[in-house]
């Protein structure tokens, strides 16, 4: 969508700047333009931000559903849940989930997860009483998710945000009496893999999902990502350079390699780091 909109003001402004020399010309002889900037010196470009403080279009989180998968079931592991004492959980990856009741290897939720959709039941409670469920780590929340009552079985459909870098990453607290409880995952939330690479090949400003990035020769970079994203679809813009182009691909596994180049005069692409620095995004 980015590059749509990109592309819209390239052409709006060509529309108008059309529109202003039309009207130029029939004032009188036109000025003729300064020469364009290039990427190998003379002119400055008009643009000189320090890519350091700029951040690109605010990152969207992305959310992909599941087929609905078990990872807790107090029942078959860990026992009811007793009041006013947390419980941490696993939600991630592919350990720690039979002893919790879960499915085991787990159920495809990546480490840098940053919330889940759920669906999730209380049982053979042992008195009115209610759950609440929070990041690890942080101050639990003043309202619940479910509320228990003796000799009903309840159900609701809560979202939890997830501690990021943490093995347990959801703890949730029963208030009141004892209950067993079994949380379905129905789908998952991520940040986009998306951010600023540096001249230094350094991942800056970027999300957490750019794990590291390294220049193979001029123009030439290997960057790391946290997921297969064989066959996804990279895009690759140069921060700024006249004349400087970004290309590519990920075919394997969780690396992307990107190109910069620019054409020679005639015609032929030759790599070039330009300024060394490209924003990636990569879209599954």
């Amino acid at each position: 969508m980015k590059r749509w909109i990109r592309i819209g003001t390239v052409a709006v402004a060509g529309a108008i700047a059309l529109a202003v020399g039309l009207s130029s010309a029939s004032a009188g002889s036109p000025t003729p333009p300064a020469a364009p900037p290039t990427a190998s010196g003379g002119h400055t470009p008009a643009f000189q931000a320090d890519p350091h403080t700029v951040r690109p279009a605010k990152s969207e989180t992305l959310f992909y559903p599941v087929t609905p998968c078990r990872i807790i079931d107090t029942r078959s592991g860990g026992g009811f849940l007793n009041d006013n004492v947390p419980r941490s959980f696993y939600v991630t990856g592919t350990l720690g989930f039979l002893p919790q009741g879960g499915t085991g290897g787990g159920c495809g939720i990546p480490a840098g997860a940053t919330g889940i959709t759920t669906n999730v039941t209380a049982t053979n409670a042992t008195m009115n009483g209610y759950l609440t469920g929070y990041p690890t780590g942080a101050t639990p929340p003043h309202t619940n998710f479910i509320s228990t009552h003796p000799n009903l079985t309840l159900t609701a459909n809560p979202t939890f945000a997830l501690a990021a870098g943490n093995n347990k990453p959801l703890t949730i607290t029963n208030h009141l009496g004892k209950t067993q409880l079994i949380v379905d995952v129905t789908g998952y939330y991520i940040p986009q893999i998306e951010g600023l690479v540096t001249e230094t090949s350094t991942p800056y400003n970027s999300t957490s999902r750019i794990l590291s990035s390294v220049r193979n020769s001029t123009g030439s970079f290997t960057v790391t990502v946290d997921s297969d994203v064989t066959y996804c679809t990279p895009i690759v813009t140069p921060y700024f350079g006249t004349g400087i182009y970004g290309s590519a691909y990920a075919f394997n596994t969780n690396k992307v390699q990107v190109y910069l180049w620019t054409l020679s005069n005639t015609g032929q692409p030759v790599p070039s780091d330009g300024t060394g620095y490209f924003y990636l995004t990569v879209v599954c």
